[in-house]
């Protein structure tokens, strides 16, 4: 049997034009009338669904009608409360400032030079270490607005020489603060550290505020870094540190956290109040390149932030969230010291890699005062080179053997030295200093 041929729905152009035609012209035609109608007022309105309120059944009915109206009382009167309160700071903006508001503001002023100059004497205003006076009262500005803004202060302290690490400034203003905050110390790097000395380091800032010790995670992965669970310390540097190593021998890999998860805990702690959790904002401060970033990154377990070897990297806040009820704020490394800036501090700040080796004008003398510290025997293998009697031909053999030659094959000690601070600072070269309970 022959399937029968359905018939095709196809139509001429010229019926599809007609019929699009006819169909805006309808559309159009009902546009027109809507308009009119609500001219007129004679156009149809939905009528509201009226509420149909409580059921007679319901129990308790009078108990939560009564509830009902006593709430919107209350948001009545919060709303009066509000509107009085702006007519009030309208009224008090168009008569300008009363003479008590003139003598507060002129104590405020008196206060914040008072604190700036005191401010002016802890921080080195010198530009021996390549950065501009204007940048480092920029950075210090920067840095005083997040202690402003913590109810936490994490200072990071480099584990090598973590007295050095501490400015008498960031604990006066945390404990002169009008509000209540918590100083706690990180001991960041503890890695570079046996843990003989990250022990008796420990005992000593613990007396003052609390410490905990640290190893930021070192992974390159953009996610998901390592954390360790055990106790720092205990996952510290070996009892015995062989300074012929490239590094101290550790019980866990290099590349993974320490001390996150007490940390994290501690921060939990301080944000109960009267066992209710409440949100709090935690500021990082330091030195340059002690590791404020890899902590944040390692608390994170992920890279949040930037991070380099190099000093000053980091130029601006940078806010981080934890979780909803914890929140970091990164800041620049500021450069405190004493008010009495010498020479001495110079190379303290060198040896601490707060200082990029590039911008140090005289490099001779960290690494003459590094020579004192560091093992001789480890510089002799780490260098490849014979044995010297001080530190001035130890210089002049760590120059020929990187080819550091000026015209007539005299040795470039400047050059030398600074590759050996730039190893400094790549931690290949260990120091630390001792420490007595």
């Amino acid at each position: 049997m022959v399937k029968k041929k359905r018939q095709s729905k196809r139509v001429t152009l010229k019926d599809k034009y007609k019929i699009e035609r006819k169909v805006r012209q309808h559309k159009a035609k009902e546009r027109r009338a809507a308009r009119k109608a609500h001219r007129d007022g004679t156009a149809l309105r939905k009528a509201k669904r009226k509420d149909p309120g409580l059921p007679n059944l319901l129990p308790y009915k009078e108990k939560f009608l009564a509830s009902l109206k006593e709430q919107k009382e209350r948001e009545i009167k919060q709303q009066n409360l509000r509107l009085a309160r702006r007519r009030d700071e309208l009224l008090k903006k168009r008569q300008g400032p009363s003479a008590e508001d003139l003598a507060n503001s002129v104590m405020r002023a008196k206060e914040f030079e008072e604190n700036n100059v005191e401010m002016k004497d802890e921080f080195i205003l010198s530009s021996s270490d390549g950065m501009s006076a204007k940048k480092k009262r920029l950075y210090m500005k920067e840095m005083c607005s997040v202690i402003d803004l913590s109810d936490v202060i994490l200072f990071v302290l480099d584990a090598r020489d973590p007295m050095s690490c501490r400015a008498k400034l960031v604990e006066n203003m945390v404990e002169q603060a009008s509000r209540k905050k918590r100083l706690v110390f990180i001991l960041n790097k503890i890695d570079l550290v046996p843990k003989n000395v990250v022990e008796n380091w420990l005992t000593v800032l613990r007396r003052d505020y609390p410490t905990i010790a640290f190893r930021a995670s070192t992974q390159q992965q953009r996610n998901k870094l390592g954390r360790a669970g055990q106790d720092s310390v205990a996952l510290g540097a070996g009892n015995e540190v062989s300074r012929s190593d490239a590094a101290p021998k550790t019980t866990i890999g290099d590349s993974v956290c320490v001390g996150a998860d007490t940390l994290l805990q501690l921060m939990k702690n301080y944000s109960r109040n009267r066992d209710i959790k409440s949100a709090i904002t935690v500021g990082v401060v330091g030195y340059p390149n002690v590791g404020k970033s890899s902590v944040i990154n390692s608390l994170k377990r992920s890279r949040a932030v930037g991070v380099s070897p190099t000093a000053g990297f980091t130029k601006t806040l940078q806010i981080v969230h934890i979780d909803k009820k914890v929140k970091l704020i990164d800041s620049p490394g500021v450069l405190f010291q004493d008010s009495t800036h010498n020479a001495e501090n110079s190379t303290k700040l060198i040896l601490k890699n707060c200082v990029n080796p590039s911008a140090v004008t005289d490099p001779i003398k960290p690494v003459v005062e590094l020579y004192k510290r560091v093992d001789h025997e480890e510089l002799m293998l780490l260098y490849k080179v014979q044995k010297f009697a001080n530190a001035q031909e130890f210089i002049s053999l760590v120059a020929k053997k990187r080819g550091k030659l000026k015209q007539g094959g005299i040795p470039d000690i400047e050059g030398a030295a600074r590759i050996v601070l730039q190893d400094l600072q790549s931690g290949k070269i260990k120091w630390w200093e001792p420490c007595k309970v």
